[in-house]
């Protein structure tokens, strides 16, 4: 069960400060919080169940119709509702948005993952290969990020979207450093489309960069 907290602690503070006072009212409240948790778990847990497995069950009719079924499910109030305390569930989001990406393609995600939960397995792999880019590891261990998405059957849409959606610092570098290993394997597109779609969620000092980027490689490969 995935808990998020929405807590202020500023609240309880008097005149600036966390006092024994303060100490006491945040205990209070959390005590009440969680036993709130404790008593709607059953209900979080049958709801999560319910719909993990209906998802699951349109993901073995391999049919669009099943998919864009799926769609709508990620896209209601209820999923939004359940969704937020559970991780895999919360993750599933990335994977309906790259189905939408790739939809009308040959195949799809959704042709290549059999649940939600092995999904998420493939988003947090893909993390795991982000933070090797991130912290600049050796370049063959690098490339293991692709290899692994290719494997797995993720497209560059795949990849670039589970890359705007995780939680990590540095998505520009991190982007620029896919794209030259795009390139360096001779998927100039590929690398292009990673550049193209991380400047245009960046901020300004990084999107300059981006921007130049993705032009030398126009200039060098597209011109």
């Amino acid at each position: 069960m995935y808990i998020y907290s929405h807590l202020d602690k500023s609240q309880f503070e008097e005149n600036g400060e966390f006092t024994s006072e303060s100490r006491r009212k945040f205990r209070e409240y959390t005590d009440i919080y969680f036993r709130g948790l404790q008593e709607m778990k059953p209900a979080v847990f049958a709801g999560i169940c319910s719909l993990k497995g209906k998802i699951n069950e349109k993901l073995q009719e391999h049919r669009q119709f099943a998919y864009n079924s799926i769609v709508a499910l990620v896209n209601s109030e209820e999923y939004n509702r359940i969704a937020q305390y559970d991780y895999e569930l919360l993750c599933f989001h990335t994977a309906t948005k790259i189905y939408l990406l790739e939809r009308g393609n040959t195949s799809n995600l959704f042709d290549y993952i059999d649940d939600v939960d092995g999904f998420q397995e493939i988003f947090q792999q893909m993390i795991f290969y982000f933070r090797r880019i991130q912290l600049r590891w050796a370049k063959p261990l690098q490339v293991e990020c692709l290899t692994y998405a290719r494997q797995k059957n993720i497209s560059v849409y795949g990849v670039a979207q589970i890359l705007l959606d995780c939680r990590l610092g540095g998505k520009a570098q991190i982007a620029m450093s896919l794209s030259d290993l795009y390139a360096e394997q001779g998927f100039y597109n590929e690398a292009l489309f990673i550049l193209a779609v991380m400047a245009e969620q960046s901020n300004e000092e990084n999107r300059e960069e981006l921007e130049e980027k993705k032009n030398r490689l126009i200039e060098e490969h597209f011109v």
